[in-house]
């Protein structure tokens, strides 16, 4: 049996440590039945929050220590500011460490894909869940305020995710800390850690004073006898801070003797004097190694202050001995290490400023030259780098990009301050404004970005540079805004004298996003025009792109024939120039989703998975990101709702992770509110509607249009036709627009119809009905558009035979819900015209339609329909539901994986799906079983013989 791992922090103070902890009874308490919970299989998050010498570090070691009692294993770490600017940093320091490793850095190292944060985190995961399915795990993280960006992404996902291990989190912060920066991580990244904490339950603990038996009894350790009433009346002056206390006995001690005799006179040394004091009793050389060694951060090596003070690493054993028996510092794994920063920010106090800085600065070339990459010296490096210092310009631009993939706040800082050593004129300034504007587009910080490419580009860089710039700028905006990526373009191309390649690609990356925002007209002249360019200049790439325009053009004239063709074409050329999937071109998808428009959901799902299969074998995450999306939109056309559900949400998890903009967001809500609307989830409702209200405020058209959608669907539901009309005008007819949920769904004119005909607007109705009429007449091999012209055809003449020739047309389109929407119309307009035989026949099929799709509120619809007309059918739940305790077959597969011992990684890669997407699924079953645990869920299901049937 492995054993727990030791894990150990920084004593506080003497050798307390082996002594009770003190004025802590109720929060041990509780960690105490947290760990027992941990101990039957139930994992959960505990923050201990206490102002700088609460005892944060002390409570977080006794944590420790209980669980090593309890054979419970323990990672450690600390976040630290010196290591602000490492990914993964303090996660890496509790994971990596100790005999038995949670993680294997020759695995870490294999990652070396663009996006290796979304896919290290993808590794902690896997490698956490098997860990926790050995025996529980403790993972202690202290000043979690501290630590990188990356490490807090972990922090604020991690827990949610593995929420059904055997892992208890146990995260020590500064008060406040989660509302604003502590100088050394992103706000946003604390305030989302807040928000996501809040939403797992996690404990919150608050280290407060040590009342005044906690206080007594603290002396009596540190002192070795009892304090008299004026000796714990001058100790008040600490005001409960365990940390300050024990520096104010220890002088009273010092001063006194053992006896500690109160004073009759005077007040106790203070803090600072305290420590002064003991600076002081040092020898002058130990005196210079600590004050140095303060001015470099809480950690440093001994190879380090060596060097600075000139000296061998020999000459500075008696030294630091003597610094570790003064207990000023602490000899650890990585080197000498402050007590506590307190202590270490009061030796830096007694040295200038002016000092302190010079100090910094030659520390950064020491740990240059003794082999650190850039990334790790790069915050020491940016605070004291001089401007014109064109070598640091270039190590802050190594930093950066190593920085980049796991952690781009990190790095958007970094190249902004090479930016600004570098200069207005400077000979690398054109190449690292590039660099920092799209570093600051990853981070989501478009503003930013938009502001320094304004002032980059005003006329400072020559024409070839501004637009290779001014390029870059497009590819990103295009995730945020398709509307400013076409302006890049167009400004990039007003620039004289460009290469002609440089023209070619500026030309199709503007009709690719001209074909997302703006009237096909205008879009097809472009399109054109850039596959002449292209084709000129022999730039397949540019070409590819060109076509992908092309076939969305062709898409949304209607003709799905073209659109096909095109794609083909495009698919070719992007394969010949050996393109990347993880670029959002769509030829790496467009085919799915146009076999998705053509009703050929049962195909386009066989490639999602293919797609999603080898995204995840390469390593390419906005690819995956990329095919999940597709799949959730395909799966809600076939009615597949949970999965779409499970898809979308999958979705939203690694747009958070990879930071992939509004595209994602606007595809995974528009998903999540088509599938609340159908099953009847009142609170997805009301989000459905706060969203599309949210979208419309968006002056992205396209984020509009879809907004505009969602809105009126939702009033809809609330029997607002009216409003649901209005909403709606100008976004459906007259040709189809481009939306997010791409492609369009020729559909959306069958419920256009259906609203404006309640909405009693006839003349809008048939409006549509002439558009899906034309677009059948160009598509005559498309059943799919023949049958949802006769749909709406029928709604508009109010014509029973109609909507049963809609029906027969839609049967093998593999879009169930459109096959039952139109049975159940045609079984409505029969009972009105008094045919009830074959009104009951078709909406019984309606009703099996929607049932066997979890669409619950549009079966309920229809029972009432049938109970109407003098039948009666069952209710799922009176028939005893779909599978054991009302799972999705999807859900129940994953399931039985889990119970299996299988993690999310190897379910997914067992079933095709991503990670994220098990995840989801896991995370409803939890809810349907009630079960908080996989502990429980394996019993649940070795329990229950139907679950491996």
């Amino acid at each position: 049996m492995n054993r727990a791992v030791a894990c150990v922090f920084p004593p506080q103070a003497d050798d307390l440590s082996s002594r009770p902890l003190r004025g802590r009874a109720a929060e041990l308490a509780l960690i105490d039945a947290r760990l027992a919970a941990l101990a039957a299989g139930s994992g959960g998050v505990v923050v201990v929050e206490g102002a700088p010498g609460a005892g944060k570090t002390r409570l977080l070691a006794e944590i420790s220590r209980r669980a090593g009692a309890a054979g419970i294993d323990r990672r450690c770490a600390t976040g630290v500011p010196d290591s602000r600017m490492t990914p993964f940093g303090a996660l890496f320091e509790a994971l990596l460490s100790g005999p038995d490793p949670v993680l294997d850095e020759a695995v870490l190292r294999g990652l070396t894909s663009e996006d290796q944060r979304f896919w290290v985190l993808q590794e902690i995961q896997e490698r956490l869940e098997k860990r926790a399915a050995e025996r529980p795990l403790v993972v202690l993280i202290d000043d979690a305020h501290r630590c990188d960006a990356a490490s807090l992404l972990a922090l604020r996902t991690l827990p949610q995710r593995l929420a059904g291990q055997a892992i208890l989190w146990v995260l020590a912060l500064r008060p406040g800390s989660l509302a604003r920066a502590e100088g050394c991580a992103p706000t946003a990244s604390l305030g989302l850690l807040a928000e996501r904490l809040r939403e797992t339950g996690a404990v919150r603990l608050e280290l407060g004073a040590l009342p005044d038996d906690a206080v007594a009894a603290l002396a009596r350790d540190v002192l070795g006898a009892d304090a008299d009433a004026n000796l714990l009346c001058s100790a008040r002056r600490a005001q409960g801070n365990p940390l300050l206390l024990v520096e104010l006995l220890r002088g009273l001690r010092d001063e006194r003797g053992p006896s500690a005799r109160p004073l009759r006179e005077g007040l106790p040394l203070r803090f600072g004097s305290s420590i002064r004091h003991r600076l002081d009793e040092l020898a002058p050389s130990t005196r210079d190694a600590v004050r140095i060694a303060a001015a470099l951060g809480r950690t440093v090596t001994v190879g380090e202050l060596a060097a600075l003070l000139d000296v061998s690493a020999l000459e500075l054993t008696a030294a630091t001995r003597e610094a570790v028996a003064a207990d000023l510092l602490v000899d650890g794994h990585d080197g000498l290490v402050f007590r506590h920063d307190l202590i270490r920010q009061a030796v830096a106090a007694t040295l200038p400023a002016a000092l302190r800085r010079s100090l910094r600065r030659r520390a950064v070339d020491v740990r240059l030259d003794q082999g650190q990459p850039p990334a790790r010296v790069a915050a020491e490096l940016a605070a004291t780098a001089l401007p014109g210092d064109h070598r640091a310009v270039e190590l802050l631009r190594g930093a950066a990009a190593d920085l980049a993939p796991h952690d781009p706040a990190a790095a958007a800082a970094v190249s902004r301050r090479a930016l600004e050593l570098s200069g207005p004129a400077g000979p690398q300034t054109a190449d690292v404004v590039g660099e920092t504007v799209m570093l600051l587009w990853r981070d989501g910080q478009a503003d930013e970005a938009r502001a320094l490419a304004d002032r980059a580009l005003s006329g400072r860089l020559e024409p070839e540079a501004e637009a290779r710039v001014r390029l870059g700028v497009a590819r990103l905006s295009g995730r945020h805004s398709f509307a400013d990526a076409v302006r890049e373009c167009r400004t990039a191309l007003d620039l004289p004298g460009l290469s002609t390649r440089m023209r070619a690609a500026l030309l199709s990356v503007q009709a690719l996003n001209l074909s997302l925002c703006a009237e096909i007209g205008e879009t097809d002249r472009a399109a054109r025009l850039a596959e002449a360019e292209a084709l000129a200049c022999g730039d397949r790439v540019a070409e590819a792109t060109a076509l992908a325009a092309s076939s969305v053009v062709a898409l949304y004239r209607g003709d799905l024939a073209e659109a096909f063709r095109l794609q083909h074409r495009a698919v070719g050329l992007a394969a010949s120039a050996d393109v990347p999937d993880a670029r959002w071109i769509p030829e790496s998808c467009w085919h799915t989703l146009l076999l998705g428009a053509a009703g050929r959901t049962g195909e386009g799902l066989r490639e999602a998975e293919a797609g999603i299969a080898r995204a995840q074998k390469t390593g390419q995450a906005p690819a995956l990101c990329l095919w999940t999306m597709t799949r959730a939109r395909l799966l809600l056309d076939a009615g597949r709702l949970a999965d779409a559900k499970a898809e979308a949400e999958a979705g939203l998890a690694m747009s958070g992770d990879l930071g992939s903009g509004v595209f994602t967001e606007v595809t995974a809500r528009y998903v999540l509110g088509r599938v609340a609307l159908a099953v009847g989830d009142k609170e997805g409702i009301r989000r459905c509607a706060a969203d599309g209200t949210r979208f419309l405020a968006d002056p992205l058209p396209a984020a509009h249009r879809t907004g505009a959608w969602m809105a009126a669907l939702a009033a809809d539901a609330e029997d607002d036709s009216v409003r649901a009309l209005d909403l709606l005008s100008g976004s459906v007819v007259g040709g189809l627009e481009p939306c997010f949920a791409t492609p369009p769904d020729l559909a959306d004119l069958v419920v256009f119809t259906r609203i404006a005909m309640r909405a009693g607007a006839p003349e809008r109705a048939a409006q549509a009905v002439a558009e899906l009429d034309r677009l059948a007449a160009r598509n005559p091999d498309v059943r799919l558009v023949r049958g949802l012209a006769r749909h709406a055809r029928a709604l508009l003449q109010v014509d029973g035979d109609l909507a049963e020739e809609a029906v027969a047309l839609l049967a093998d389109a593999e879009r169930r819900p459109l096959h039952a929407s139109a049975a159940e119309d045609a079984g409505r307009l029969l009972a009105l015209g008094g045919d009830t035989d074959r009104a009951v026949a078709l909406l019984d099929a309606a009703l099996d339609r929607h049932t066997t799709s979890g669409a619950a509120r549009e079966a309920a619809r229809v029972r009432r329909r049938l109970r109407g007309l003098g039948v009666r059918r069952p209710s799922p739940a009176e028939r005893g539901g779909e599978g054991p305790l009302g799972l999705t077959p999807a859900e129940l597969d994953v399931v039985r994986l889990v119970a299996e011992g299988a993690t999310n990684r190897e379910a997914a890669a067992h079933l095709y799906l991503s990670p994220h997407t098990v995840s989801s699924h896991l995370r409803h079953a939890f809810q349907k079983l009630a079960v908080v645990s996989r502990v429980e869920l394996t019993r649940l299901v070795l329990d229950r013989p139907d679950f491996l049937a």
